[in-house]
């Protein structure tokens, strides 16, 4: 039976699979700092920022996928509305993003929706853990049931979304066409909104970036468990690998038929 190598061992595999360039002076200065008791919850921003650059947000080539817009979470009645513990960020949630999109609605950006759906026997599911046994356990997303259907207003915007079915888990890629959809219309930049942030939208928006495209979140058409869950992702996590914006300014560059966004330098 293999067992967890010596301390020689793993040291002599660390050095020969050791990182180069920033990734190695990034891990050499954050181990510098935690030796001399030196914070580093907001090192990688404050040291090493991002670089100021700009991207091109045309709306022929950028989707907006929706996660998670559907009645088990945003009805009052829905049985996972309790997930998010900050009911009132729910409900702006829905208000900001319904207002983003009737304002790039005659656009030509491709409004996508990805909803997360299970027959009534979760047969779909095979030793859940986390989120996905509570949402087993408690009934949510049954896709006969009305709290698996999208909410009413995405549901009014009729061909105007597209929806990609097939959704089990917490990546909209996973399972899905998500990703040859966006191909086949040219996408390169996907615009995040939805919930709940910390697990479907980072895990949707990991995926966009290792997939090669350019990812923007929007900080107030997305929500955490918390508010305090919410900031924390749109301050320490997102930036990682990604674009952390607002809606008023994405909508800007989207209504400019192809402008300029900068990004980066936070």
């Amino acid at each position: 039976m293999l067992g967890w190598p010596a301390n020689g061992a793993l040291a002599k595999r660390c050095r020969q699979r050791r990182p180069h360039g920033p990734t190695r002076r990034w891990l050499q200065a954050c181990t510098q700092s935690r030796r001399k008791g030196l914070p580093t919850s907001n090192f990688h921003t404050a040291r090493f920022p991002r670089p100021n650059m700009e991207i091109m947000m045309t709306p022929e080539q950028t989707a907006i996928v929706l996660v998670g817009f559907q009645n088990d979470y945003f009805d009052r009645s829905g049985i996972l509305r309790s997930v998010v513990e900050d009911d009132g960020g729910i409900d702006r949630v829905r208000a900001a993003t319904l207002a983003f999109l009737r304002a790039v609605e005659d656009s030509p950006v491709m409004i996508v929706a990805t909803p997360i759906q299970f027959t009534d026997d979760y047969s779909e599911l095979v030793d859940p853990v986390g989120i996905l046994k509570t949402i087993r356990e408690c009934g949510a997303f049954r896709r006969e049931r009305p709290g698996g259907q999208t909410i009413p207003e995405l549901v009014a915007m009729g061909p105007r979304i597209q929806h990609v079915p097939g959704k089990r888990g917490l990546n909209a890629f996973s399972n899905t066409e998500l990703e040859s959809v966006l191909r086949e219309r040219g996408v390169t930049n996907i615009v995040l909104a939805g919930v709940v942030t910390s697990v479907c939208i980072d895990s949707t928006g990991r995926s966009a970036h290792e997939r090669g495209f350019s990812v923007t979140i929007l900080s107030d058409c997305t929500g955490g468990r918390t508010r305090y869950e919410q900031d924390f992702y749109c301050r320490e996590v997102f930036p990682l690998y990604a674009d952390v914006k607002t809606a008023v300014e994405i909508t800007a560059a989207l209504q400019g038929g192809g402008q300029a966004l900068a990004i980066g330098g936070n």
